[in-house]
């Protein structure tokens, strides 16, 4: 496999080309000792910077340090990529709570008044089917619910909050589909156009008064909830057993032993086989970075907190 640096285009193929370069020089004086090895390297390595600009040799000089050092810039970006993800998650998941806290204490201490829906079944009839249209998910304008304008604020805030909860259920049960985790990550498409119907039938049947339907709902809303938690757990666990899987790949103690023979250490053969790991994980997209160091982890964390594989299906 070829090698891949963090720069693209011209840049990385020319760090490329000076690595293959430097390699063959390497080998050519693999017979010879120690200095005339070095002086021919300095001496191909002075002569392929001198044919770039200043400043782009400066840039190619970095990256061949970085090569050496066995960093990998395109695997570093993508642990920061999913450092940021768990921030984010973790943002949302305190946003949620300090929502449902101030909603609480807004129910609280919320008294009905007669200019809205106190003493009027009408208006709440009317707020009732309008909400009913919102779980279908249709449309529904203000004209069309014949509220009167103090009634209207009431009947837009439970909308809105109806279509989040129905969003962030849905979504939840479209997560566990593509990372196939449980029975809802064996759906296909078709069922999962009916578990979808089940979801938003399970909040009509809340809106409807149905008896027995509050409770199931309200368990739903709170696993909901514990479900980001789980998510965040899960990318911790993965980003943690990943790294510690990359770094225990290139670990130059392990390396050293598994080159050891009867006369010793082979630092060539050990200098080989850390030069092919490298190549190996700089060849690899990030897709299968993901695919082979993070994603078992996360799925594992997941699928353990989860064993049912439904973020919030009582149905």
């Amino acid at each position: 496999m070829a090698e891949r640096t963090h720069r693209d285009g011209p840049a990385q193929s020319g760090l490329q080309d000076l690595i293959d370069k430097l390699k063959a020089v390497q080998r050519a004086c693999a017979q010879k000792n120690p200095e005339e090895r070095v002086k021919a390297i300095r001496k191909t390595l002075s002569e392929e910077l001198a044919r770039v600009p200043t400043g782009a040799a400066a840039e190619r000089l970095d990256d061949l340090r970085a090569y050496l050092d066995g960093r990998d810039p395109e695997a570093a970006r993508k642990l920061e990529g999913l450092e940021a993800e768990v921030r984010r998650l973790r943002g949302e998941v305190d946003s949620l709570r300090g929502e449902r806290e101030r909603l609480l204490r807004e129910q609280s201490s919320l008294e009905p008044s007669p200019a809205t829906l106190a003493g009027s079944d009408d208006a709440l009839e009317r707020i009732r089917a309008a909400l009913l249209k919102v779980a279908e998910n249709r449309k529904v304008t203000t004209e069309e619910t014949g509220l009167a304008p103090a009634q209207l604020p009431l009947y837009e805030t439970l909308s809105e909050l109806l279509r989040f909860a129905l969003a962030l259920e849905i979504g939840l049960q479209g997560f566990l589909r593509t990372s196939e985790v449980g029975e809802v990550g064996m759906m296909g498409t078709r069922q999962f156009a009916e578990h979808e119907r089940m979801i938003r039938s399970r909040f009509r049947s809340s809106l409807q008064d149905r008896q027995g339907s509050a409770q199931p709902l309200k368990e739903v809303l709170d696993r909901n909830l514990r479900f980001l938690l789980v998510l965040h757990q899960a990318y911790g666990a993965s980003i943690d057993s990943g790294t510690r899987a990359i770094l225990g790949l290139l670990d130059s103690q392990k390396i050293l032993e598994e080159t050891r023979g009867r006369l010793g250490v082979n630092y060539q053969e050990a200098w080989k086989k850390l030069s092919r790991l490298l190549a190996e994980l700089g060849a690899l997209e990030r897709g299968e970075v993901w695919e082979r160091y993070f994603e078992e982890p996360f799925r594992k964390r997941l699928k353990e907190a989860m064993p049912e594989g439904r973020s919030g299906d009582g149905s």
